[in-house]
């Protein structure tokens, strides 16, 4: 029993100091949103795993202004008082039991259990498999005391040992690691079956009450599957295609249909029985087998191209059989499968166990060096060969060879149009060519393409041509030399390549072209996702999804305080996708309000001056009051006070009737997007704050306006003021 009786906070999240005393098992947090009763539960949590179960950095769960925060607590941990606490200052970190500062984390991890609950717990079972693994792990480390300290030592040799497999591989060093992963490997694999087979059999109890069986039973082995249908019963006409019951004129027919707009005719729609469905059987194939070893060459190729390779596939594939036929229930919160077709978890680790047997996987995985489907060796970037490097691989390889090869090596050459001579031809027969001649010429020959060409432009239809027209330029050109050529002997065409003259664009052109491939154009990545290989532990990419700005943030700063820890070759390169999308939506909004910011200020301006010319004709048909004013002993001041005043009424007064015509329209306005949008959750409003500056600026600007009005006014001679009529 572990019970929490105290728990002090310091400088954590919104909390500044707070102290707290539990007195029963049963503890409810009650108050408005805001408040921080998630923060209260995060602190509490914090102190069992040592973690937040909401942001994977430090600096946000200090309180803003703090360079740290602090937790302690005293608790009920197997059946005796302990006290707890943790002192976080930047990125260090000390943890106490009593007294006792604690140097690993696995031995505070286990003086305290909590278990929290929140809404992303449901990607355990419609999420990533990565986050699966790390949920067990966390849990796992919380009930056992050694899997902790088993599973950091095995992550950390196989981090290692996976950087130290990068080409150029040491074997000796990759050695090295197999004695740590060996020892900590089958403890920690026994740890996860134990746990996952508990979970397993509550998350299946969860699946099976979001889905009711409409036919048949749920999987129990690995080559049973289940199919998934809509509200209507019903699925997609890909899906019937794959379960063998439309063929493939039936959906080449459908797809023509679509594409030219027709309306599919609802009345004579196919049904099946859940029956026939059932008795429908799959044959997997992994991609590993679909690649045969040819004796000729010693190379492999790809037998799923050909309809005896296909069947030679079906029949030795993994016999997959549908045993149910289930729906999601009406009162179900969400769907926890995806796609027409459920399968267990068992198939996805059959099919990864039984490809990494594959032969073809074991060579490919022993030599990181070479293709095994073409037994070449990879190259990183073919085209950083510099010149020297590409005379001296061409002369190395016609070094080796004999007459005959070097005479068709030579007449290859030869045969080789150059791009000037295509050119020239190309231009020569397209002198004076309209577009109605290319278009007569090619019906004439393929009447089929009429409707295609009358839809290409000028540009594209010439391009088109000019391609055309280069393939059978250089064919013609390579025919006739290879005609000339063959009156010649083999060793006077050896002999003539032997003395010709090559620049560096003829070496390069006999070494892209002419001479066998020396390496190879896949990767040893490449080669292995092509196999079907999967290596749970060692992921190539991770997506990562968030619920919100501040966690994406959060993400991104825990990956960049990561990267600044690491050599540049260890660093992880991550892709906002979000934030790519954000950047081009702020550029056209910016864009929006500049323009809308440069019409307020011309308004603006020219308001300013309406209201400096309105007071200055006010100023003129008063002059006589002036006059009066100046002679019973005002002074200039008071003069311009008096204008001052009535341009600062006259402000407020202008300001205060926009405010309310403002929120009078947001009324009409809002309708209007509502009923446009259907989204109700965007409102035209005007905060009372923003009102206020706004009836200020007004103010402001007619102040502004009527500063030399006023002025003319104050300097006006009383006595010429009193003679004005």
């Amino acid at each position: 029993m572990f019970l929490l009786e105290q728990l002090n906070l310091a400088d954590f999240r919104n909390c500044e100091s707070g102290e707290f005393h539990f007195s029963g098992e049963k503890v409810v947090f009650t108050g408005p949103n805001g408040t921080g009763k998630t923060n209260l539960l995060e602190s509490i949590y914090f102190l069992s795993i040592l973690r937040s179960f909401r942001s994977a950095s430090g600096r946000e769960l200090t309180r803003i202004g703090s360079r740290g925060f602090e937790l302690s607590a005293r608790v009920h941990s197997r059946g005796y008082p302990e006290t707890l606490k943790v002192i976080q200052h930047g990125n260090r970190r000390e943890t106490l039991i009593g007294s006792s500062r604690i140097r690993r984390s696995s031995e505070f991890i286990r003086e305290f259990r909590a278990v929290v609950f929140v809404p992303e717990d449901r990607n355990i079972a419609g999420g990533s498999s990565s986050f699966r693994r790390r949920f067990f792990d966390m849990l796992i480390s919380t009930l056992d005391s050694t899997y902790l300290t088993r599973l950091a030592d095995y992550s950390r040799a196989l981090a290692q040992r996976n950087r130290a497999l990068k080409p150029p591989v040491n074997r000796s060093i990759v050695a090295a690691f197999e004695p740590e992963l060996a020892a900590n490997a089958p403890s920690i694999a026994a740890l996860r079956r134990q746990y996952a087979g508990s979970v397993e059999q509550e998350l299946n109890a969860l699946l099976k009450q979001q889905y009711d069986v409409l036919y048949g039973s749920w999987p129990k082995n690995y080559d049973e599957v289940v199919l998934i249908v809509d509200e209507n019963n019903e699925v997609s006409d890909m899906v019937l295609y794959a379960l063998g019951l439309k063929s493939s004129n039936d959906m080449l027919s459908a797809m023509t249909g679509y594409m030219s707009g027709e309306e599919v005719d609802t009345t004579k729609l196919e049904s099946w029985s859940y029956a026939d469905v059932c008795k429908k059987t799959f044959s997997l194939i992994l991609p590993a087998d679909c690649w045969q070893k040819d004796h000729e060459t010693g190379k492999y190729k790809d037998i799923s191209s050909d309809e005896l390779g296909l069947k030679t596939l079906y029949a030795n594939g993994i016999e997959l059989k549908i045993v149910g036929v289930v729906r999601q229930s009406a009162d179900a919160v969400t769907g926890m499968m995806n796609g027409a077709i459920g399968y267990t978890n068992a198939l996805t680790k059959y099919v990864v166990e039984q490809t990494a047997q594959k032969e073809l996987v074991k060579q490919q995985l022993d030599d990181a060096q070479h293709d095994v489907f073409t037994g070449l060796p990879f190259k990183e970037n073919d085209k950083t060969l510099s010149s020297d490097d590409i005379k001296k691989a061409v002369e190395d390889y016609c070094a080796g060879i004999d007459q005959a090869k070097k005479a068709e090596l030579y007449t290859a050459y030869m045969s080789l149009a150059p791009d000037s001579y295509v050119s020239s031809m190309i231009d020569e027969k397209l002198d004076g060519v309209s577009r109605e001649d290319i278009e007569k010429q090619v019906v004439e020959s393929y009447p089929e393409y009429a409707d295609m060409l009358s839809a290409m432009d000028d540009e594209t239809l010439f391009s088109y041509m000019r391609e055309m027209m280069t393939e059978q330029i250089k064919t013609a050109y390579a025919d006739e030399v290879k005609k000339q050529m063959s009156q010649l002997s083999t060793a006077s065409l050896a002999e003539a390549f032997d003395n010709c003259y090559l620049t560096d664009e003829g070496y390069k052109l006999i070494y892209d072209e002419l001479m066998p491939e020396t390496f190879s154009d896949s990767s040893y990545e490449k080669n292995l996702r092509t196999l079907g290989y999967v290596d749970l532990d060692s992921p190539s990419g991770v997506n990562i999804y968030v619920a919100t700005f501040a966690a994406k943030d959060a993400v991104a700063e825990v990956i960049e305080d990561y990267n600044s820890t690491v050599d540049p070759e260890d660093q992880i390169n991550y892709s906002d996708y979000v934030a790519l999308i954000m950047s081009s939506v702020t550029t056209i909004i910016d864009v929006i309000s500049y323009v809308l910011i440069a019409f307020v200020a011309i308004s603006l301006i020219v308001s300013s001056i309406m209201i400096g010319i309105i007071t200055y004709i006010s100023v003129l048909e008063r002059t006589k009051e002036i006059g009066i004013l100046r002679a019973i002993g005002a002074s200039k001041k008071d003069i311009s006070s008096v204008f001052n005043a009535e341009t600062v009424i006259v402000g407020f007064g202008a300001g205060l009737i926009g405010i309310l015509a403002t929120i009078l329209l947001c009324i009409p306005i809002n309708a209007v997007v509502h009923h446009l949008t259907g989204i109700y959750s965007i409102n035209a409003v005007l905060p009372p704050l923003a009102a206020i500056v706004l009836i200020a600026i007004s103010m402001l600007l007619t102040v502004v306006a009527g500063l030399i009005p006023s002025r003319v006014a104050a300097n006006k001679d009383p006595v010429v003021a009193l003679r004005t009529e």
